[in-house]
């Protein structure tokens, strides 16, 4: 544990570590009186990594030979103690599994038996036997775990041996019974269905409780996994057997949560799983019907355009009158929908533009009385950074800077209150205490706010030389930039070196650097373009423009000729290119096929070429000399 800790706080822990797995999934066995169990079971990883771990159980009579292991494919050696218990009695509990990468339980289910009952000696053959398991399934499991079951595959059934065999190794669950039973055609594997159709909708007023009804389409044995893949879809019973069936329904209990949807439209799925099929049940909730849906929708569309008019104001994309007019506007339309905390201080702001006083405190006057109370972070510190521009605050109340940094600590994912901050400080003349690394801790903690990407593109704008290293952060914003139209030909040009140092793919900076390229046309920008590419899939087709402009370019760049090769499309009719020609001519790292494909070029193109071709003429024929040798060309 202490060495997960000092990875975590170092942040090289794997947050995605190896599954744990056990042969084991649980014990479901009959014990004959008087006999003692003995058995062992695997624990391991999908990946075969090493692991370290103990194991104990909560019941005494469920012992281990070792209650510590260690290495990448673990055996464990368990025993049940049957000493003095009689006929019917019960042993019930877990095994524990506690490994550092995770945890694990399995549930053990044993009963004592007496000996076989005399009835069981009608059981002549696999047909005897099957009827006897549809009419009592333990019974059956207790003969098919009996040494003497062996007596009844006798003539035609003699051919099941093998299989008995294979399927009566310890540990034997009830599932070894059913897959038996199934494989020598006793009967149907059991199938499920259920009463719901594959997509339900719910509008939540309140958390309810609704029921899954499940139904198996014939006897035998089932165990079901249950799980939900959504937080608000809450399932009590995560594992399903027969023994939960009444007749052959079950009736599965679950809880939609309303709180846990947070305000929004959210969608799960119910996943019922066996070892024969799955079954997945989507599920759609929503905290409001669908009108409301629809008003809110709207209603959030108008927010946006008030926030991108003020983002153009910044941006110097349109005129002050322009803004104010359709500000004022889209918030009359939002207020005619639903008041909100929004609206209010967006109109504060305006009143406040306008040099509108009286209204500022006539809108405030509210909250200061207490009529209107603020419980967000983001809503106090709106409000006392307006409130001291409208002059309502006490003069002792006035120095809000300390209170309004006490805000930002309590939600620091939460950009507009460290931009009030930097208002207020820059209003008394302090330069901002932080550059870009305190903005990007606030993209790290969530928040992607336009107005976050475009105070750090003030600060490149001004400085080029902030701008070292194309993190995540930087990357969103230069593509902001880019997409505003602001982006100037020095940064791209200095993207484009930094890009050199990125040895991950990004989409984002793909597309700067392409539409950086179109609209500049700089050859160091095609290269860094390439070279990007090449941390991707370099052969995909849709590159070979970018390594045909680079060739044209008379770029220098590892293995481009052999992506210009490979990505070249084989229907195109155009000379290949005099360098792609002479590197090929002393290099043969291209794959078969493409090799094929070039010197089918150089001799289509010996008129016009003839040069090359007198090149390349021994370098194909051994080419095609050992293609027909191996058979490759005919």
């Amino acid at each position: 544990m202490k060495r997960r800790v000092d990875e975590l706080l170092k942040e090289t822990m794997d947050l995605h570590p190896p599954k744990l797995l056990s042969s084991l999934k649980e014990l479901n066995i009959i014990i004959q009186k008087g006999q003692q169990y003995q058995s062992t079971f695997r624990v391991g990883t999908a990946g075969g990594q090493k692991l370290r771990g103990s194991v104990y159980s909560d019941n005494h009579r469920i012992v281990f030979a070792e209650d510590e292991f260690s290495g990448s494919a673990c055996s464990i050696l368990y025993g049940i103690d049957t000493n003095g218990l009689d006929e019917n009695e019960e042993i019930t509990g877990n095994i524990f599994l506690i490994t550092d990468i995770g945890e694990l339980t399995i549930p053990v289910y044993v009963i004592i038996e007496d000996n076989l009952p005399d009835e069981y000696g009608e059981i002549q053959n696999l047909d005897d036997f099957a009827k006897l398991a549809c009419k009592n399934f333990r019974e059956a499991f207790l003969m098919y775990t009996n040494e003497n079951f062996l007596r009844i595959l006798r003539g035609d059934d003699s051919k099941y041996i093998p299989l008995y065999r294979g399927l009566s190794q310890n540990p034997v669950t009830y599932q070894h019974l059913e897959e038996f039973l199934i494989a020598a055609g006793k009967k149907d594997p059991v199938h499920l269905s259920v009463d719901k159709p594959d997509k339900i909708s719910y509008v939540l007023n309140n958390s309810i409780k609704d029921t899954l009804y499940i139904t198996k389409s014939t006897w035998g044995y089932t165990y079901v996994e249950v799980q939900s893949t959504a937080g608000f879809i809450e399932i009590d019973k995560k594992a399903v057997t027969s023994d939960n069936f009444v007749g052959r329904s079950y009736g599965l209990e679950f809880v939609l949560n309303r709180e846990k949807l947070k305000g929004r439209k959210c969608k799960g799925k119910i996943i019922i799983t066996t070892v024969h099929e799955k079954i997945e049940i989507e599920i759609e909730a929503s905290p409001f019907a669908e009108m409301e849906l629809v008003s809110s929708k709207f209603r959030k569309i108008r927010m946006l355009k008030l926030i991108q008019g003020f983002l153009n104001l910044e941006l110097k994309k349109v005129d002050y009158r322009t803004w104010y007019d359709s500000s004022i506007q889209w918030i009359n339309e939002i207020k005619e929908e639903k008041e909100s905390f929004f609206t209010l201080f967006a109109e504060v702001y305006l009143a406040e533009c306008a040099e509108q006083k009286s209204k500022m405190i006539e809108l405030l006057w509210p909250v200061k009385t207490g009529d209107i109370v603020l419980e967000k972070p983001w809503q106090k510190a709106a409000y006392l950074y307006l409130a001291k521009q409208a002059g309502i605050l006490p003069e002792e109340e006035q120095k809000i800077a300390p209170q309004l940094y006490a805000l930002y600590q309590q939600a620091p994912e939460d950009y507009l209150i460290l931009e009030l901050y930097l208002k207020e400080l820059e209003s008394h003349g302090y330069n901002s205490p932080w550059g870009l690394s305190e903005l990007e801790k606030v993209y790290d903690r969530g928040c992607r706010s336009p107005f976050l990407y475009f105070r750090a593109w003030s600060l490149i704008n001004k400085q080029e030389s902030l701008l070292r290293k194309l993190s995540p952060f930087l990357i969103r914003v230069l593509l902001f930039a880019q997409k505003e139209g602001v982006i100037t030909e020095g940064i791209l040009l200095r993207t484009a070196f930094l890009s050199a140092n990125v040895k991950k793919f990004y989409p984002t900076l793909y597309k700067i650097l392409c539409e950086g390229y179109e609209k500049y046309g700089k050859k160091e920008i095609l290269e860094a373009i390439c070279r990007h590419i090449m941390n991707d899939d370099p052969v995909l087709p849709a590159y070979y423009k970018w390594y045909e402009k680079a060739v044209e370019e008379d770029i220098r760049l590892t293995r481009l000729y052999e992506y210009y090769i490979e990505t070249r499309p084989e229907d195109l009719n155009t000379p290949i290119p005099m360098a792609v020609k002479l590197y090929f001519s002393y290099n043969t790292s291209i794959g078969e096929r493409k090799r094929a494909y070039l010197y089918s070029r150089i001799i289509q193109e010996k008129e016009s070429d003839p040069i090359s071709f007198e090149n390349y003429e021994k370098i194909a024929r051994d080419f095609a000399a050992a293609g027909l040798k191996r058979g490759r060309i005919n």
